[in-house]
């Protein structure tokens, strides 16, 4: 019995994670398929996708992210309720919060991508994979993708439903290892990885300390937009060392000012709800 309920608890416990992965590969199949088979066919439409293929895929995308939303909200909208708890309570605070977990979000992102870079350098890690995004995607199709959908779909992935289901069944302190672990595996090379370790062990903090869904997704728009959309718009020669030491150096510290200040504002509506 005691076998049973363990497997029980496990599969609980990692089901969303398996559901996303599920869907996304079967989703990216789909359109990999449709993408394949037009240009076997040939003709002026395989001529086309061959010639638009990043913007193809970039598309491609967007809808699977948006099928993944739909998924996830399907499969577990009603059994497992996201929280709004620390919004609802908040008489005259609400936007105020909301700004500093974006800024923090933003500072944090900065800072932990220039640090990322001086270690890639100081390791001699390949570049190609220190990068958070491709600047080969359009911009568009990548600011919904990035900026946008794939925050929603991964903060319902590991901070609703998988951190969530894991800290019922077993606590915090493993809700907030395993979660982020799992948030880690699945951006790939070891730099992204840690990387989103870090920040996924953050937007998993807010969320228990706020009950409140839309704070880790605010935290990770705002990360993932001020990451993807500056080499957009900055042109020519990249910032020099100096440039990026002092960028860096801002950006820890707008990220600890912020961070204490949402602490501030999260951790005692907690304390008055009775939540440990």
């Amino acid at each position: 019995m005691f076998f049973l309920d363990s497997i029980k608890r496990s599969l609980y416990m990692i089901i969303p994670f398996a559901a996303y992965y599920v869907m996304h590969a079967l989703f990216s199949s789909v359109g990999k398929l449709i993408y394949g088979m037009t240009v076997a066919n040939g003709g002026e439409a395989a001529d086309y996708m061959r010639a638009h293929a990043q913007v193809y895929k970039s598309w491609s995308a967007v809808c699977v992210y948006v099928l993944l939303m739909l998924g996830l909200w399907l499969l577990f909208g009603k059994s497992d309720p996201a929280g709004n708890r620390l919004l609802k309570e908040e008489d005259g605070g609400k936007i105020r919060i909301m700004l500093n977990v974006l800024f923090f979000g933003g500072a944090t992102a900065i800072f932990l991508n220039i640090l990322a870079g001086y270690i890639v350098d100081l390791l001699g890690i390949d570049k190609s994979g220190a990068s958070s995004f491709n600047t080969d995607t359009p911009f568009l199709p990548g600011l919904l993708l990035f900026v946008f959908l794939s925050p929603v779909v991964e903060e319902m992935t590991f901070r609703w439903l998988t951190f969530n289901r894991i800290r019922a069944k077993l606590n915090v302190k493993m809700a907030l290892v395993v979660s982020s672990l799992f948030f880690g595996v699945i951006h790939g090379d070891a730099v992204k990885a840690v990387y989103a370790f870090i920040m996924g062990f953050l937007m998993a903090l807010i969320y228990h300390f706020s009950e409140t869904f839309l704070l880790p997704v605010i935290f990770h728009v705002a990360a993932n937009a001020f990451i993807f959309i500056p080499p957009y718009m900055i042109k020519g020669d990249r910032t020099s060392d100096t440039g990026n030491i002092a960028m860096g150096a801002i950006s820890l510290l707008f990220s600890v000012i912020f961070g204490w200040l949402v602490y501030v504002r999260i951790s005692p509506s907690r304390e008055k709800s009775g939540k440990s």
